[in-house]
C-alpha cells in the first residue's frame, strides 16, 4: 500500500519561483502559408495552398477554466455508505442536520502549495500547455463555360492537433490491468491516509478506504483532472463543387456541393450541444476514442436562384404594353434556397452500464430494419437490439459516435415572390411574399440515444419551423 510522502500536486502562477501566466508561452510557433494560381488557358485556372493556423492556446478555452484549487474549495457532504435514506433510520438523523460533521474546508489559498485539495479531487490547467494548430490545404480547378457559368472543383483537407478536449484529462483513473480483479475493487481495507490527510476531506474522514481508490496512481486523490486539456485531433477530407451562373437574361444561380468525412477524437466534448456529450470512455487510452466526428455532414448540397419574368418594358414579352399594363404584369420576380443535408451521425450513452464502461457493447447492427423515410420509424428510429450492458469490470465495445448510423437528415426550401413597381424616380413601390420551408416539411430531432432508456430511440421533437408565410410593402422616395 502506498505510504507518505505524497508526491505531485497544485502549483500556482506567481508562487515559489513561478511566473504569474496562466501557461507558458512558446515562442517558436511557426505558421507558414502558400498560395499557387496558374492560369492553364484564359478560361481555366488551377490554385492550390497551404497553412499552418495557430487559433490560440489558453484563451481558446473561451474562460471556461475548472475550479481554482485553493480559492473556491469544495465540501463534500457525509451521507450513508449504503446510501439509504437517512430520514428513515433515527440514528442517521443527524446526517441531515450536519451533513458536514467534520468541518467545512477553509479557504486557504496557495499557502498548503502541493498539498492543496489533498484529499479530495484536484484539478486544475496544465501549466505546460500545447498550442492547438491546424494544417490546411486545398486544390481546386476553375473553368469558365459558355453562358456565364463558371464550374470549380476542389479537394479540401485538414488537420488539427491539441484541439481544445472539454473532457479534460484524469490522471488518476484505474489502470486498465487492475479491472480483471472485479469485484474484489470495492472491498474495504484499513485506510493508510487516516489521521495523515486533513480529516474534513473525502478520503481523510475514514479509517477504511477501496481496494481501487489504493489501486490508482495517486491514491491520496480521489481525481487529478487537467481540464480542459489540449490533447484532441482532427482530420478532414473533402470534395468540393460550385456553379455558379452570372446573371444573365434575368437568371442567376449558384449550386454548391460538398462530400466529405470529419474524424476526430472529442468532438462530443467540445460543447457542441450535439448528440449526447458522452465523453471519454479509458483515460488510459484516448486513442480509442478516435472515429467519426459527431459534427460531421457527409453531404450537403445548396441551391439558390434569381429569376426576373420577361414580362414588361425593356423584356422579351409586353415591351410596348401601355404604362398601366407594365405595373401590372413587369417588375416580378422569383428567388429561392434551397438546402440538402444527411444527417449528424448517433453517440450512444449508456444509463445502466457498469463501471468502468458509460457505453454499452455493440452485438447487432444498428440499421438492421431501419430503412425508409422518418416518419415511419418515429418510435423505433434505429435498431434498438443492436446494444447491450457491457460485461462486467469491461469497457463498452460501442464506438464513441456510431460510424454508419445517422439521424434525420435537413431538406429545406425557402421562396421569395418579389413585385418592384417604378412609378418615377425615385418613387418606387416593392412588394413581397416570403415563404419559409415553403413545402412543409418536417425536420426531426435525434432519437434518443440512451441506451436503457424507456425511449431509447424514440423521435420526440420537430427542431426546424412548419410553414411560415410572411407579406410586406416597402415605398422606397
Amino acid at each position: 500500500r502506498p505510504q507518505p510522502p505524497f508526491r505531485g500536486g497544485a502549483a500556482f502562477p506567481g508562487v515559489g519561483g513561478i511566473g504569474k501566466g496562466v501557461s507558458v508561452p512558446d515562442r517558436n510557433d511557426f505558421g507558414p502559408r502558400f498560395g499557387l494560381a496558374y492560369a492553364i488557358t484564359d478560361k481555366t485556372v488551377i490554385r492550390s495552398a497551404y497553412g499552418i493556423i495557430y487559433p490560440g492556446t489558453t484563451a481558446d478555452n473561451s474562460g471556461n477554466y475548472p475550479t481554482i484549487q485553493g480559492f473556491n474549495p469544495l465540501t463534500g457532504l457525509v451521507g450513508p455508505p449504503d446510501g439509504a435514506t437517512p430520514f428513515n433510520f433515527p440514528d442517521r438523523r443527524f446526517l441531515l442536520s450536519n451533513p458536514y460533521p467534520n468541518g467545512l474546508i477553509p479557504v486557504q489559498g496557495s499557502s498548503k502549495g502541493l498539498l492543496t485539495s489533498l484529499g479530495d479531487r484536484n484539478q486544475g490547467v496544465a501549466r505546460i500547455d500545447p498550442h492547438a494548430y491546424f494544417q490546411q490545404w486545398n486544390f481546386g480547378i476553375q473553368r469558365e463555360l459558355p453562358g456565364n457559368l463558371l464550374v470549380e472543383a476542389a479537394y479540401v483537407g485538414a488537420h488539427s492537433v491539441h484541439l481544445s478536449d472539454f473532457g479534460g484529462m484524469n490522471y488518476n483513473a484505474l489502470p486498465d490491468q487492475y479491472l480483471s480483479l472485479g469485484n474484489s475493487l470495492y472491498e474495504t481495507l484499513p485506510n493508510p491516509f487516516y489521521g495523515v490527510l486533513p480529516s474534513n476531506s473525502s478520503l481523510g474522514g475514514s479509517d477504511q478506504i477501496s481496494r481501487m481508490q489504493l489501486l490508482k496512481p495517486y491514491p491520496y486523490f480521489t481525481d487529478l483532472v487537467e481540464g480542459p486539456a489540449h490533447q484532441g485531433s482532427s482530420s478532414y477530407n473533402g470534395f468540393q463543387l460550385k456553379v455558379q451562373k452570372r446573371m444573365s437574361k434575368g437568371l442567376s444561380f449558384m449550386l454548391s456541393y460538398t462530400a466529405a468525412k470529419l474524424i476526430d477524437s472529442n468532438s462530443t466534448t467540445d460543447g457542441s450541444g450535439l448528440g449526447t456529450a458522452n465523453g471519454h470512455q479509458n483515460y488510459n487510452n484516448l486513442r480509442l476514442d478516435r472515429s467519426i466526428s459527431g459534427l460531421d455532414r457527409s453531404q450537403v448540397l445548396r441551391v439558390n436562384y434569381i429569376y426576373e419574368f420577361p414580362f414588361g418594358h425593356g423584356k422579351a414579352l409586353g415591351n410596348g404594353v401601355s404604362t398601366a399594363l407594365n405595373h401590372l404584369i413587369g417588375g416580378w420576380q422569383v428567388s429561392s434556397i434551397m438546402s440538402f443535408a444527411t444527417g449528424f451521425p448517433l453517440e450512444i450513452s449508456c444509463g445502466i452500464c457498469t463501471f468502468p464502461a458509460n457505453r454499452p457493447d455493440l452485438v447487432g447492427d444498428p440499421n438492421q430494419g431501419a430503412r425508409g423515410p422518418t416518419q415511419s420509424r418515429m418510435s423505433k428510429y434505429f435498431n434498438v437490439d443492436a446494444f447491450a450492458v457491457n460485461q462486467p469490470f469491461h469497457y463498452g465495445t460501442v464506438s464513441r459516435v456510431l460510424p454508419n448510423t445517422r439521424g434525420p437528415g435537413q431538406a429545406n426550401t425557402d421562396i421569395s415572390l418579389i413585385k418592384n413597381t417604378v412609378f418615377k424616380e425615385p418613387y418606387r413601390l416593392q412588394f413581397r411574399a416570403e415563404f419559409f420551408n415553403a413545402f412543409n416539411r418536417p425536420e426531426f430531432g435525434f432519437p434518443d440515444m440512451g441506451f436503457g432508456s424507456s425511449t431509447f430511440g424514440l423521435i420526440s421533437n420537430q427542431v426546424n419551423i412548419p410553414r411560415q408565410i410572411q407579406f410586406g410593402i416597402k415605398f422606397y422616395w
